[in-house]
């Protein structure tokens, strides 16, 4: 049967009574029951095996031995045996559906995160429709998962003055958005007057860093998320380094692949640790598609969860790649993504908020799918 709940990210545990004398079982009743089902309850390192367990509505009522309880006959019967129950998945980076998009492909890419165990989405790139398809999720209208919502992207073209940043901050925080979606080509000044005004509107912003404001400034100025490890590559060569680069409309990393200087990444690590901002990495886009270090034919053969996009995107997402590789250097590519994973790792070793993000549905990143290989790169 087709199930049409959510369940709540949080294990709701209830103490299971009743003895169990020879052979009998205690009966566990529920909307559903899980059986023979192994429990990852993300408390510690450890997996509790073959559960059975219970859900009422949206809320795990209880967990217990298969060997000590059965269910109910009542109770809609998930088998489980050789399975994994786990609290679902966190996209942190997500594009959700604009005005534009048709009900049944909304529909088709909401299902793709559920179907993949995501049930929260944080949406990296508003749209005013957006506020409406949260508001029917979350009144059951509508599957998919829960929404965080960004605003309009704030990039140096829609937001040219500190006026105009003040101004939009505060009307974001009347529509009813979450966050506010930084882009790149922000001004120092309108950035400056995006995190004074954030912080009075206790909205928080997240997203690139403009190579106009650099690393260091967008976290000491609270800037929740970093996401893309945006800015930390350029960060090793130096303020000084990159302001030059900007300013003279160089932003490519490759022009500053030859000034990096990897002693940088402690300083890098404490400066993040101390700001609390959270990073949201997207390693795998970034390796695929950004800095592409091999062809479309070989990537995208890769991923056969490609059949349920669009064949004119998955074509579009084809060319992409073989334009962005022919004009590479594979060499600084690599390099690159070396870089990246150093920095990475330095991050998780040092303490840092690390969160998963995907920029799904982007370049081989399909909805729900791009979670599985972004936690396992």
């Amino acid at each position: 049967m087709k199930l049409s709940y959510r369940f709540s990210l949080v294990f709701v545990v209830a103490i299971v009574t009743g003895a169990c004398l020879g052979e009998s079982r205690t009966i566990v009743d529920g909307d559903y029951v899980f059986v023979n089902v192994h429990v990852v309850p993300m408390d510690n390192e450890r997996i509790i095996e073959n559960q059975i367990v219970a859900i009422n509505g949206s809320r795990i009522t209880s967990i217990g031995d298969s060997e000590k309880f059965i269910p109910a006959e009542s109770a809609s019967v998930v088998e489980s045996a050789g399975q994994f129950l786990v609290p679902g998945f966190t996209e942190m980076h997500g594009h959700l559906p604009g005005a534009r998009m048709s009900d049944e492909d909304i529909g088709t890419l909401l299902f793709l995160y559920i179907a993949n165990g995501v049930t929260t989405v944080r949406g990296m790139q508003g749209d005013p429709s957006q506020l409406s398809l949260r508001n029917s999720i979350q009144r059951g209208l509508l599957l998919g998962p829960n929404l965080y919502l960004a605003s309009e992207s704030m990039n140096g073209e829609r937001v040219p003055t500190p006026e105009e940043a003040v101004r939009l901050v505060r009307e974001y925080k009347v529509d009813g958005y979450d966050l506010i979606k930084m882009h790149e080509g922000i001004s120092l000044e309108t950035f400056d007057a995006i995190a004074r005004t954030a912080a009075k509107m206790d909205l928080p912003f997240g997203g690139h860093v403009s190579d106009f404001v650099e690393l260091q400034r967008a976290l000491v100025s609270g800037q929740s998320s970093v996401d893309h490890l945006d800015n930390y590559v350029e960060a090793l060569a130096g303020e000084d380094v990159s302001r030059s680069h900007a300013e003279n409309g160089t932003l490519g990393l490759e022009s500053l692949i030859s000034e990096i200087d990897e002693k940088r990444i402690l300083e890098l690590v404490q400066a993040t640790v101390e700001s609390g901002a959270w990073m949201v990495s997207t390693m795998v886009l970034w390796e695929s598609a950004i800095f592409p270090q091999r062809g479309s034919e070989e990537l995208l053969g890769q991923h056969p969860e490609l059949r349920y996009m669009a064949p004119e995107v998955v074509g579009q997402w084809r060319r992409a790649i073989d334009t962005r590789f022919e004009m590479s250097d594979v060499q600084v590519n690599k390099r690159i993504a070396e870089l990246r994973r150093k920095i990475l790792r330095a991050l998780q070793s040092g303490g840092a908020n690390i969160t998963l993000g995907t920029d799904s549905p982007q370049i081989v990143s399909v909805p729900g799918f791009s979670m599985h290989h972004e936690m396992s790169l």
